[in-house]
């Protein structure tokens, strides 16, 4: 890591969404960096969207039928996934590569709370269900 001039108490960290990998691959990734004190990883379950939007919604009161239309996040005859959809919904507009990340700051610890609580098997290298593990990210920074 010193060619890349990292610091011993410098972190990296890889955030990625669950719906554009596969078990294997995650698991390469999730190996690779337990092997490393300066890498991080951090999932969001289906994509980061999910982190997004527990800023807005408590995702834990959603029905069953909700949860499972959250998950398989598919998109609809525009061509917009579930959750892009509901972030446009919530926010009126939503564009992953513009969005007002500011106005979400306010509700962070309510992200991080949902987050963790979601998180029910810490232990897992990555999570089996829908979740989200940038709140990992966000304490780090704190």
């Amino acid at each position: 890591m010193r060619h890349y001039n990292i610091e011993d108490d410098d972190e990296l960290w890889l955030v990625i969404d669950r719906d554009r990998w596969h078990d294997r691959m995650l698991s390469s990734v999730a190996r690779l960096c337990a092997q490393n004190s300066h890498l991080n990883f951090c999932m969001s379950n289906p994509c980061f969207e999910l982190w997004l939007l527990l800023h807005l919604e408590d995702i834990r009161t959603y029905d069953g039928e909700t949860i499972a239309e959250l998950t398989a996040n598919r998109k609809n005859s525009a061509g917009v996934t579930w959750l892009k959809k509901r972030m446009r919904d919530l926010l009126g507009s939503y564009n992953e590569s513009n969005y007002d990340a500011v106005s979400l700051l306010p509700n962070i610890d309510r992200a991080i709370t949902i987050a963790r609580d979601l998180d029910t098997n810490p232990s897992d290298r990555w999570p089996q269900t829908t979740g989200t593990r940038v709140y990992r990210l966000i304490e780090s920074i704190r």
